[in-house]
């Protein structure tokens, strides 16, 4: 708050007034969620008329990202206390984030909401990760002079990656918190800062994209079957066309075919937006369907959320092509490049569903929550499995834990993907590429 004697005392009070509302609402949305909390609400608890708030902020997206600015400058100002004499404060401010009341669950629920670029925090979003890299790129070559860490170190595209990680991990623990602990993972990551890093891929050419597109696969019935391999990655995945025709649905083709139309339509909403803002009936209407047929096919709102990531996954199986069944280590490893490949490419607005989804279903209440839990564990197994059987092969040298490789490698795709949606420009094959062959034997 301003005390300099030539502002007038007008602004002086509306400063405070801005004050009063900002620790308001830190303090519900802490207590009952974001999304539980309303501008009356808010106003009520600041001691000002509901107009009154509105003057100062219009919606409550514009004031959890001004209650997300405001947490974020108190860890600016901690920053000099934690990065003294050249050492990495990552982990350090990771603790720290962890140790502030909703400070995470909060920075989840804006990273998904604002990853639509209509969202009106969205380029406020995409300028906070330019300036958290222009930052970190700072902090590192303070550490590279003090010689904490490697002298090779310390290039954007690490620190994207570390970022991403970063981003990844704090969401992750909020569905797997007996497993994930994101500071003392952290940890182990500046540790790697002090080693030479290995020899990095030729770097991609800018005109070309994403990479390669695969294609879609052998059609059905042609060529080997595909083998289970690992499973697609917590984001990625491609959208769900409005004729498919998911392989579990009954009935008549006229069921079959709305079925779909319904699919399609709650797809597009809720990564538009989210769960909570999207109604049945708006759904129904999108489809050209009535609510009661939205009931009869997927018997609830919860139903249809999970019917939908459930098609997800299935569509990224399909366009994934033959999988070699067991896939060796390495080689199943670099299926989940060709993985991210394809959804990137043919697949970006079912990223943006899961973006969306799985920051918003982080509270334990969310009707998602367990959906998403139990598929970050199945992801976690069948990565942690690669990384075992890349070990065995000599691929993965013998100081490196799978699991913890595996937590590292899922973090950093579900990270760059979020990162993705704010910044098109950012090739997500690469940089999985790229921490792969940091990681595996050459």
């Amino acid at each position: 708050m301003t005390t300099d004697p030539g502002v007038s005392p007008r602004t002086v009070q509306r400063e405070r007034t801005r004050e009063r509302i900002l620790e308001a609402a830190r303090a519900l949305f802490v207590q009952q969620g974001y999304r539980g909390t309303s501008l009356r609400e808010v106003a009520a608890a600041a001691g000002i008329s509901h107009p009154g708030l509105a003057k100062h902020y219009s919606s409550t997206d514009e004031l959890l990202a001004a209650v997300l600015a405001r947490m974020e400058a108190e860890n600016a100002r901690a920053l000099p206390a934690v990065a003294r004499d050249g050492t990495l404060p990552f982990s350090a401010l990771a603790a720290r984030n962890a140790a502030t009341p909703g400070y995470v669950a909060l920075f989840a629920a804006l990273l998904g909401e604002a990853s639509t670029p209509s969202h009106p925090s969205h380029a406020a979003m995409a300028a906070r990760y330019a300036e958290v890299e222009r930052e970190s790129l700072a902090v590192l070559d303070r550490a590279r002079r003090a010689g904490s860490i490697h002298p090779d170190r310390a290039t954007a595209a690490e620190m994207r990656r570390f970022d991403a990680i970063w981003d990844g991990l704090q969401l992750m623990e909020q569905f797997l918190p007996d497993r994930v602990d994101t500071p003392a993972l952290l940890r182990r990551l500046e540790e790697r800062w002090r080693e030479p890093p290995a020899a990095a891929p030729a770097p991609p050419d800018p005109a070309a994209g994403p990479g390669p597109d695969p294609g879609p696969g052998p059609e059905p019935g042609q060529g080997p079957e595909p083998g289970p391999g690992p499973e697609p990655g917590p984001g990625a995945g491609p959208d769900v066309a409005a004729g498919a025709v998911p392989p579990d649905a009954s009935g008549y083709r006229t069921g079959r075919e709305r079925r779909a139309q319904i699919l399609a339509a709650a797809s597009a909403l809720f990564a538009q937006d989210g769960y909570a803002e999207t109604s049945l009936a708006r759904i129904a209407r999108t489809a050209g369907a009535s609510k009661a047929a939205v009931l009869h096919h997927f018997g609830s709102k919860e139903g249809l959320v999970e019917a939908v990531l459930d098609a997800r996954d299935r569509e990224l199986r399909a366009l994934a092509g033959h999988r070699p069944s067991p896939p060796g280590g390495r080689e199943g490893l670099l299926l989940l490049v060709q993985q991210a490949r394809v959804a990137a490419r043919r697949a970006p607005g079912l990223i943006q569903l899961y973006a969306v989804l799985s920051c918003e279903a982080a509270p334990a209440s969310h009707p998602a929550h367990g959906y998403v839990a139990d598929r970050f564990r199945a992801v976690l197994a069948d990565s942690e499995a690669l990384f075992a059987r890349a070990r065995e092969d000599g691929d993965l040298p013998a100081h490196r834990d799978p699991a913890q490789e595996a937590l590292l490698c899922i973090a950093l795709w579900d990270g760059l993907q979020y990162r993705w949606l704010y910044d098109r420009g950012i090739d997500l094959t690469a940089d999985l590429e790229a921490h792969l062959a940091q990681v595996l034997a050459p």
